[in-house]
């Protein structure tokens, strides 16, 4: 079993949830919170890059269907505005994936949660994260 990783004696860690379904969203923020983290929870693309306009987290956890801006068109703003930042970036996804969403997580290398999915999932991916920081 995952245990969840520590948020540290040092600074607490800092996550942003990107999700448009309320209830994940709370819940994976609610996650967090639980294990020490300072979360910000957004339910759009846009509202996340405004927080990150704040400073950096240590973690993002990016639904990739949303209305709006997508999790693809968010991370393509990472890239560009945050580069540090791609790589701390879990997506979580229930949504049927196409061939571009493959595609976009092939390329990104980011870590994957598929909705319904697990605690040992989630930390598993966020210590993914963590350990590639």
């Amino acid at each position: 079993m995952v245990a969840p990783p520590s948020a540290g004696t040092e600074a607490t860690r800092r996550a942003l949830v990107v999700d448009d379904e309320l209830v994940v969203g709370d819940l994976i923020a609610d996650i967090l919170a639980q294990e020490g983290w300072s979360v910000q929870r957004v339910q759009s693309g846009e509202a996340g890059l405004e927080v990150l306009k704040q400073g950096p987290c240590d973690l993002i956890v990016l639904d990739l269907k949303m209305p709006g801006m997508s999790g693809q068109e968010f991370y393509a703003h990472l890239e560009r505005r945050h580069p540090e930042l791609v790589h701390r970036v879990v997506v979580c996804t229930g949504s049927f994936l196409d061939e571009a969403d493959f595609r976009f997580l092939h390329q990104s290398g980011a870590q994957v949660v598929h909705k319904p999915f697990t605690l040992e999932q989630l930390w598993a991916a966020v210590h993914q994260v963590l350990n590639a920081a």
